[in-house]
């Protein structure tokens, strides 16, 4: 059997998805290994660019953004690896970080799922594993201080340690694993469904765990970035999140509350506008 499978869901990150097919190749070593590249129709040129650079990989060309978790369970379909890495393409592999997670898991048979350290460009740490989705984490980020709810403790683990969860921009889960649990929740359109696999991975009588001796470079929100539908993505998906693993009661507690702090970040945002103008007249 092939030893890992490594599926990278694409959307108009032409250049970044080359730097990312790259730093695998550069990093791979001895692993028997298949990228396969799932794109949700782009029109930035990815599938020439990765027919011309990369015939060896597995490319796969939906007619329609289909969705993260759609995606790469289409990806999945294709894989024959013992071990599935789904990959954010807006990452770079760090060395020896391929050889490091397998042979973690190859070392620990209670590891259902793990992730790695994360890096932002200029080498800084970046928190990658977290709680179940608390309330006050989606309230921040609606209100863009989500920054400051960022778990920091990570920073000085040497070791291996159990998390809720860990960021889907690079997971590697074990093939009957992710099978047994039908792969992605494809209600999930785009994000919540790393949380959403790790609970079931949990609930599954699996562990997830967080491994810093291996480490990825990630710019973060490269088909994202600057997208005004992404805050709307992501509390559509945590209210989901919510509504599937949450009492009936949370769950209204919670819609109530996000409905109401949607309310008012567009308000905030009609009354920075004339703000914003009236700078700009001075």
């Amino acid at each position: 059997m092939m030893e890992l499978s490594i599926i990278i869901v694409n959307w108009n990150t032409k250049q970044l998805l080359k730097d990312c097919i790259e730093s695998i190749y550069r990093n791979a070593g001895h692993i028997q290994l298949e990228i396969i590249v799932v794109d949700n129709n782009s029109t930035d040129g990815s599938q020439d660019l990765a027919k011309e650079l990369f015939p060896g990989i597995i490319l796969i060309e939906n007619e329609m953004n289909v969705g993260y978790s759609r995606a790469n369970n289409i990806g999945f379909e294709y894989s024959k690896g013992k071990y599935i890495l789904f990959l954010n393409p807006d990452t770079l592999i760090g060395q020896e970080t391929l050889r490091k997670v397998l042979k973690f898991m190859e070392e620990n048979k209670d590891a259902a799922i793990v992730g790695c350290k994360h890096l932002n460009p200029d080498g800084s740490f970046q928190p990658s594993a977290f709680g179940f989705i608390p309330l006050a984490s989606i309230l921040a980020y609606i209100f863009g201080l989500n920054k400051l709810f960022k778990i920091s403790w990570l920073k000085k683990l040497s070791k291996a340690k159990t998390v809720d969860y860990v960021q889907g921009s690079f997971l590697l889960i074990r093939r009957e694993v992710f099978k047994k649990l039908g792969g992605f929740d494809e209600n999930f359109f785009l994000y919540g469904e790393d949380v959403d696999l790790c609970k079931r991975v949990w609930a599954a009588g699996g562990k997830v765990y967080y491994y810093p001796d291996a480490s990825i470079t990630h710019y973060s929100g490269g088909s994202t970035k600057n997208r005004p539908e992404v805050l709307k993505h992501f509390v559509s998906s945590s209210l989901y999140f919510y509504k599937k693993h949450q009492s009936v009661v949370q769950y209204n507690i919670n819609l109530i509350t996000l409905r109401f702090a949607m309310i008012m970040r567009k308000a905030l945002c009609l009354l920075e506008k004339p703000l914003s103008t009236q700078k700009n007249k001075k």
